[in-house]
């Protein structure tokens, strides 16, 4: 009977310690991709809504500490954009409210963030952007169905797997707020994510009778000025939100 082989890799090296780091850094790459964001996903539809509102409230005033000033827009044309967005129809089981407040910022340009608790902020330079307000109100839409789907609150857990901890067990917001304003202006949506918001934004301008055509021209001015020197450095909606052929051909049919 032949006697069980103990396998060798190069100088006596057993084999199972050559392949021992390369399986952990499989398993790893796999719990980056599929394994943490399941936990965020799961962590964040469980976050009760007045914990997410903390969170809200101490990341927005970071933001307001390190890239935004009080918005130029006259009051009555924020009043007239806030009053066009509540009386649209929202899809069918809705759940999340939606807050507007209006922020002028150099640094990110023409830009509209959802918040983690139902707050979208809207900069100066996307309002000067539009042409038509049904363009912002379908960006807004679009915005709208990243809160839905808690979609930011997702990503801000997803970077912080101590603070999504600490948060639900303690009740602390902290240890989320210190990075939610970086993890929020560095955020680059999923495939998924994207395809989820635009699936929502459709949605409710069919119900509101505004034709798709008009987020599809915003992106495309966006995806325009982006490239046109002089203008902030980015327009970064396009950077959170990537403009791609592919959502304005969907939006155009």
């Amino acid at each position: 009977m032949a006697e069980p082989r103990n396998t060798q890799w190069g100088d006596g090296v057993p084999a199972w310690l050559v392949a021992a780091p390369i399986v952990l850094l499989v398993l790893a790459i796999v719990a980056y991709l599929y394994g943490i964001p399941l936990l965020a996903r799961a962590a964040a539809d469980r976050i009760p809504t007045t914990l997410a509102q903390r969170l809200e409230s101490a990341t927005l005033a970071a933001l307001d500490r390190e890239v935004f000033a009080q918005s130029a827009v006259p009051r009555d044309r924020q009043a007239a954009i806030t009053a066009a967005l509540r009386a649209l129809k929202r899809p069918a089981g809705s759940s999340e409210s939606v807050t507007l407040v209006f922020r002028k910022s150099d640094a990110i340009g023409a830009n509209a963030m959802a918040l983690p608790a139902g707050t979208i902020v809207v900069t100066d330079g996307l309002i000067a952007l539009a042409r038509d307000d049904r363009e912002i109100l379908g960006v807004l839409a679009h915005e709208a169905g990243h809160i839905d789907g808690r979609h930011s609150l997702r990503g801000i857990l997803q970077d912080s797997l101590i603070g999504m901890l600490l948060a639900i067990t303690l009740g602390d917001v902290s240890a989320l707020a210190a990075a939610a304003s970086s993890t929020l202006l560095e955020a680059s949506y999923s495939r998924s994510l994207e395809r989820e918001a635009d699936a929502y934004a459709i949605e409710m301008l069919k119900a509101n009778g505004i034709p798709l055509k008009h987020l599809a021209d915003m992106l495309r001015r966006l995806e325009s000025a982006a490239g046109t020197s002089g203008l902030p450095s980015a327009l970064k909606y396009l950077s959170t939100h990537p403009a791609t052929e592919e959502r304005i051909r969907q939006l155009s049919l």
